[in-house]
């Protein structure tokens, strides 16, 4: 187990990292776990990136957080923690949800999978494990029902891309369709397919044990699909305008500003509903109070990152996530701006390192009808 950059804690292996250092993966320190970071080339992320959106990627996200929650309670027990409406959540589909605190703020954004009729999987960001496994243990309450994280021998592989289907085919495992969930038997050990994503693009995620997903990784490299590292997967999500914990979603910003709206249920029923509904209807009554998140496209020059200021016709906003995008050409990034200016087409301008650069606001996601793209967006 390697050490920590700072050297006070043991990282955390991927069980598929035997693979990435033989590909010869830059593996770095991220969220207690050691991971790559890109692979060899000469632009690497650019190249990653754009193989995910032109072709298909595959990404070791065996880091990110799986907990079972199964029993004769766990629907009941769910609808209580998470925002989602469940009562439409059929055995075989996934979720995204929030999991709140009591005053309505996120503790993690989550993707729930419900696997049976009893049993589900949620999928949560691995910087938040420990957080999120107490929450749910610490209300348990009457609740029939048991929290379990998958045992470390287990993995999760997302294959993102185009190709991603035609390349799950060739190795005869399912493709369901967008938010679906299948099981299927690889040389006898049970693999989950679960039709999701964190690319803007169509997507899978594959989770199983790791001698399977080893033999799967090298399959599906060996039919084409580009090893990618964290670089590239953040940038894609940057440049699909999708939220990220800690960045756009902390514990002290409202999940409404970031447009998530449509999987917080108005019946309420769950844990930080009150505050959270009240909020939504002084929202209702005055939209152009406070700040929202917004998608932006700078013109070319240095990247705005997170902190960077912005100034609007209406007032000043704060960067959260910037990045280069390889599709585009130019940076493009996230930011919390007053209601008012968080509307496609308003210029911007961003303070960088003591610079003045332009930018303008656009709809999410920024590459969709960028004319060099040429797959289609699946929303994440």
């Amino acid at each position: 187990m390697a050490e920590s950059r700072e050297g006070t804690a043991p990282l955390r292996a991927s069980p598929l990292g035997d693979l990435h250092r033989q590909l010869g993966a830059k593996l770095v320190p991220f969220a207690g776990w050691e991971l790559p970071l890109h692979y060899p080339g000469k632009a690497p992320v650019s190249e990653e990136h754009l193989a995910v959106r032109r072709d298909h990627g595959l990404f070791d996200v065996s880091h990110m957080a799986r907990i079972a929650v199964e029993g004769p309670g766990a629907l009941p027990f769910l609808e209580l923690v998470c925002t989602a409406d469940l009562t439409t959540v059929a055995p075989g589909t996934a979720r995204y949800t929030l999991l709140l605190e009591e005053r309505g703020y996120p503790i993690d954004d989550l993707l729930l999978y419900r696997l049976d009729e009893g049993s589900f999987l949620l999928v949560a960001n691995a910087a938040n494990r420990a957080r999120v496994v107490d929450w749910l243990r610490r209300h348990l309450g009457p609740y029939q029902v048991a929290v379990e994280e998958q045992p470390p021998d287990r993995g999760m592989v997302a294959v993102q891309g185009p190709r991603a289907e035609q390349a799950l085919a060739a190795v005869g495992l399912p493709t369901p369709p967008r938010g679906g969930v299948a099981a299927a038997a690889v040389g006898g050990a049970q693999v989950l397919v679960c039709a999701t994503g964190y690319t803007g693009e169509r997507g899978f995620e594959l989770i199983g044990e790791a001698a399977t997903l080893k033999r799967l990784w090298q399959q599906l490299v060996e039919g084409g699909a580009r090893p990618a590292g964290l670089a590239a997967r953040d940038s894609l999500r940057i440049e699909a305008g999708l939220p990220l914990y800690g960045n756009e979603l902390t514990e002290d910003r409202c999940p409404l500003t970031v447009g998530l709206e449509r999987f917080i249920r108005p019946s309420g029923g769950f844990i930080g509903a009150d505050q959270l509904l009240r909020r939504a209807e002084q929202l209702r009554n005055d939209p152009e109070q406070g700040l929202r998140i917004a998608q932006f496209v700078a013109e070319p020059g240095p990247i705005p990152r997170a902190g960077d200021r912005v100034i609007t016709v209406a007032g000043s906003g704060i960067v959260t996530s910037g990045t280069f995008s390889p599709l585009l050409g130019r940076p493009v990034g996230l930011a919390y701006l007053p209601a008012r200016a968080a509307v496609p087409g308003q210029e911007v301008e961003i303070e960088v390192r003591g610079r003045i650069r332009r930018a303008e606001v656009v709809k999410r996601p920024a590459f969709r009808n960028f004319p060099a793209y040429g797959g289609q967006a699946a929303g994440g």
